[in-house]
């Protein structure tokens, strides 16, 4: 569990990170990155790029949902985002986990 300034932090890391066409919200408790136009596999390669430059990514977990594969609205594709953070044992650090995992 992080503390509200490192919740800030990381906020704020991912803003300096992010295209102007991306955006970052909250849903139950995660933070949540739109990026839209954006494939899995360039979700993927913002990830890495994001971990190389952020060394407290390693305690974190990542997790892709996609429009209109895993849902047409918000809600749905947050959803299916976080049921899949659900399956990764929460002691897995550093998890990404997609529709390949899921």
């Amino acid at each position: 569990m992080t503390s509200e300034s490192e919740s800030m932090a990381l906020k704020e890391a991912l803003c300096d990170s992010l295209r102007d066409s991306d955006f970052i919200t909250e849903f139950r408790g995660c933070i949540n990155i739109l990026m839209s136009e954006t494939d899995k596999e360039d979700a993927l390669l913002a990830i890495k790029r994001f971990e190389t430059k952020q060394s407290f990514l390693d305690e974190l977990r990542f997790s892709i949902a996609s429009f209109p594969e895993d849902g047409t609205t918000y809600q749905d594709i947050s959803r299916k985002a976080s049921e899949r953070l659900n399956d990764v044992n929460s002691t897995v650090q550093g998890a990404i986990v997609s529709d390949e995992q899921a």
